[in-house]
């Protein structure tokens, strides 16, 4: 992602390109529109080689764009803090999935439609969205 991919006015979103070469845009609200606003804020700071438009919106320490490792590596960092607090009881791998599972989940508790779920997430079948509800039911 780069920082081209973020409007931030209203409403805000985030330009996304997933599998299948699919892309969409996906809502910011509330808290995390304060955040990235934030975060966009001190990423001005940095000296980019490039427009700001052009600069990865995640970066490393080489500020070079955020890989799928860097991800799982920051993840993982902090999983492994979680676990020395005695409340933590998850007993499976935390990978980035995770999070977007944990989204999908969220939603069907807010008992928020399963199109506006599947347009969300990015799948191209309500059968797919479908499986967070039997997930809930079950």
């Amino acid at each position: 992602m780069k920082v081209k991919n973020v409007r931030s006015s209203s409403p805000a979103v985030i330009t996304l390109h997933g599998k299948g070469d699919k892309t969409r845009q996906v809502p910011i609200l509330g808290k995390t529109k304060e955040l990235l606003k934030d975060y966009l804020e001190d990423h001005k700071k940095h000296n980019w080689g490039v427009t700001l438009t052009e600069a990865p919106l995640f970066f490393n320490q080489r500020q070079q764009a955020l890989s799928r490792w860097g991800v799982s590596y920051i993840l993982n960092k902090y999983v492994r803090s979680a676990r020395n607090d005695r409340n933590f009881m998850i007993d499976f791998p935390v990978r980035p999935h995770v999070l977007r599972h944990t989204k999908g989940m969220g939603m069907i508790k807010a008992v928020i439609n399963l199109i506006y779920i599947l347009d969300f997430l990015g799948h191209s079948s309500v059968m797919t969205t479908e499986i967070y509800a039997d997930i809930r039911q079950g």
